[in-house]
């Protein structure tokens, strides 16, 4: 029984650790959302209008985008993308836009979320710790906050493919021919995470009945007269027949 309880800690644990660092890695890298643009610019230079076609490839994260146009500048060149950039619906789109920025621009709205998942299963491993060394509550802390954590994933996920597809289907760019995207590591990685945590619930909830069925029996050992008692009323539940006849008077 002891053996047993220890391996399903040391998965918890090993489960909870795993997704905590899932999530992290996906939130500071900026593989989220691979893009391909092919635009024309039209520059006026000592009137005359000169027309270069460009490429841009781009890599977005949650907080930050890297580009490198072709045609232009072969340079890397990355900025932060912030909580609040994009979250204007006001915004007016300009049809000479490129469609990166807009499509970064549609899916901030789901940062918030993907920040609070984070911080809750920091919070959930945290309290699994505790949990799993007292052998108390905890446990069941910790499963509520990693499956909490798991539906704001799930929501921010949604937020961030649906809004790419609006956003694609509603605008179209004069200047920009072909556009295509593909999602990255960091993507598929909160997926991957999404299991583990909810993985390390699952086995948070078992851990924790089998602490409680555990303390009913040293409750049994520690206090005498207990184990017949619970007997006795058990065996009285089972055969408690209740009356179903009814009388007329």
């Amino acid at each position: 029984m002891r053996t047993e309880l220890q391996q399903w800690t040391v998965i918890s644990l090993s489960t909870g650790a795993a997704a905590l660092v899932g999530l992290l890695l996906s939130f500071t890298t900026t593989n989220w959302l691979y893009m391909t643009e092919m635009c024309t610019e039209h520059i006026p230079f000592n009137n005359t209008t000169y027309v270069i076609n460009m490429t841009m490839h781009s890599n977005a994260g949650l907080w930050r985008l890297c580009t490198k146009t072709t045609g232009y500048s072969d340079e890397l060149y990355c900025v932060e993308t912030g909580l609040k950039y994009g979250l204007d619906k006001n915004k007016e789109r300009l049809d000479q836009q490129w469609r990166t920025g807009t499509v970064i621009e549609a899916t901030r709205i789901q940062f918030p979320l993907t920040c609070l998942a984070v911080l809750l299963t920091l919070a959930g491993f945290i309290f699994s710790i505790f949990g799993n060394y007292r052998r108390d509550k905890k446990t069941i802390v910790a499963a509520v906050l990693y499956i909490s954590s798991g539906l704001c994933l799930s929501v921010s996920v949604i937020l961030f493919i649906s809004r790419i597809n609006d956003e694609l289907s509603l605008q179209n760019s004069n200047n920009c021919t072909h556009f295509e995207y593909s999602y990255g590591w960091s993507f598929y990685l909160i997926g991957l995470s999404f299991v583990a945590e909810e993985t390390s619930a699952v086995i948070s909830i078992k851990l924790y009945l089998i602490n409680s069925l555990k303390n009913v029996g040293d409750m049994v050992r520690i206090i005498p007269g207990l184990e017949d008692k619970i007997f006795v009323e058990t065996t009285s539940l089972k055969n408690y027949e209740p009356n179903t006849q009814t009388l007329i008077w």
